[in-house]
């Protein structure tokens, strides 16, 4: 991929499946991130909850995307979050975690 000046850092990936209850804390911790050089794409695996309700304002931010696919699992999920980022560099944000507000300004230090 051709390098370009508003080319993000980082491509987070967040895969999500049912998980409504607890994406909003991985995605608030991302937010909140000194570093500001990211994308992020979620990939809904098939959810049946209120998943996509709960992002709606999340996208509201040019720099997070949202996909749903076919359930198939996070391997899969995963390889259809790669194909559609951006970034210079790909990580993963699971659902259940987050991020410390100098993770990525960290990581791309290194």
């Amino acid at each position: 991929m051709k390098k370009t000046e508003n080319q993000p850092f980082f491509s987070v990936i967040i895969c999500t499946y049912n998980r409504a209850k607890i994406i909003t804390r991985a995605l608030d911790s991302l937010i909140a991130q000194k570093s500001t050089h990211w994308e992020a794409i979620i990939v809904d695996d098939g959810s049946t909850d209120n998943t996509k309700e709960i992002i709606q304002p999340y996208l509201k931010k040019s720099s997070i995307r949202y996909f749903k696919k076919e359930h198939s699992g996070l391997a899969r999920s995963r390889n259809a979050g790669m194909q559609l980022t951006k970034g210079k560099y790909i990580t993963f944000l699971d659902t259940d975690d987050e991020y410390a507000p100098e993770h990525l300004q960290h990581r791309q230090e290194f």
